[in-house]
């Protein structure tokens, strides 16, 4: 158990996928149960493309940008940014980045073996990409910095996060990846990873989230959710934890998230926007170990 009991409140919450675009809509897709299950939602498909992604980008610019880029804007502009300071810090978190404009750059120079390959491409490129686009759409000169690890971001935000709460600081989150077909390549998995996107503001407070505590052990964690009435995990978990804990209130963001690795910083938000009371366990598993959020509304 973690000895730090500081909390952080999370606010100015978006969410923006093929099936979902707000705050409103998450709170719908629970009204119709939709959380309560590990897999996609046949009445709100996820798919590939994300309508309406570019609706309100007031500048040419977003011809030149990809769907991360997009959808990273249209998170934060209608999310964590929405009350933006000149001191907030806006932190990305993407586990693949510009995978699909990487993925052009490398058919048209190895595949089809082209000499002239676009120069947008390759500033179009870096990690760092979506939260330059929105900078310099919005003139801002906030600091950004973006986290790329992988299919263990997920982990790498924990670590963060717990850090800034500590620490007791202020923050923009924002995280997700895009579609892309470089996925199909690997053929050692089956992740379902559709385009979805996430913001929201981190505030010290007296109430909110708190990193309680980390488990290797799964009975040891079940133990310790014997005391939580709703507990929110991933969708690859959620059958053991229905089984392990009857009559408890068990959700999953899987129906909007997928695979994606970056899905802990969308469930952690669930449950400030769905306003669960009392307390609320949010559980991740990655790195061999399950982490669990301490939720108090």
């Amino acid at each position: 158990m973690s000895n730090n009991t500081k909390r952080s409140f999370i606010s100015d919450i978006r969410y923006f996928g093929s099936n979902i675009k707000n705050e409103s809509d998450l709170i719908n897709l629970y009204n119709n149960d939709i959380f309560f299950k590990p897999h996609f939602s046949k009445d709100y498909p996820v798919i590939n493309e994300i309508s309406g992604i570019m609706d309100g980008i007031d500048s040419r610019l977003k011809t030149r940008m990809s769907q991360l880029s997009l959808g990273i804007y249209q998170a934060l502009q209608g999310g964590g940014a929405l009350n933006l300071s000149e001191d907030d810090e806006i932190h990305l978190f993407t586990a693949f980045a510009e995978i699909e404009t990487t993925d052009k750059i490398i058919n048209d120079i190895m595949i089809n073996e082209s000499k002239l390959v676009s120069p947008t491409l390759f500033h179009n490129s870096v990690h760092n990409t979506p939260l330059g686009y929105f900078t310099i759409i919005n003139k801002i000169h906030n600091y950004c910095t973006t986290i790329s690890d992988g299919l263990e971001t997920g982990y790498s935000f924990i670590e963060f996060i717990n850090y800034k709460n500590l620490l007791q600081e202020s923050l923009i989150v924002a995280a997700g990846d895009e579609y892309s077909s470089f996925y199909n390549l690997d053929k050692t998995v089956d992740f379902k990873l559709p385009p979805f996107f996430v913001s929201y503001k981190v505030t010290p407070s007296d109430k909110g989230y708190y990193l309680h505590s980390t488990y290797e052990n799964k009975k040891d964690l079940i133990g310790e959710l014997l005391h939580y009435n709703t507990i929110i995990v991933p969708g690859h978990e959620f059958d053991f934890f229905t089984s392990n804990l009857p009559g408890k209130i068990i959700l999953t963001d899987y129906p909007i998230t997928g695979d994606q690795p970056t899905a802990i910083i969308a469930r952690l938000a669930f449950p400030f926007s769905l306003q669960c009371k009392g307390e609320t366990a949010v559980v991740e598993y990655s790195k061999r170990k399950y982490s669990l959020f301490n939720v108090r509304l």
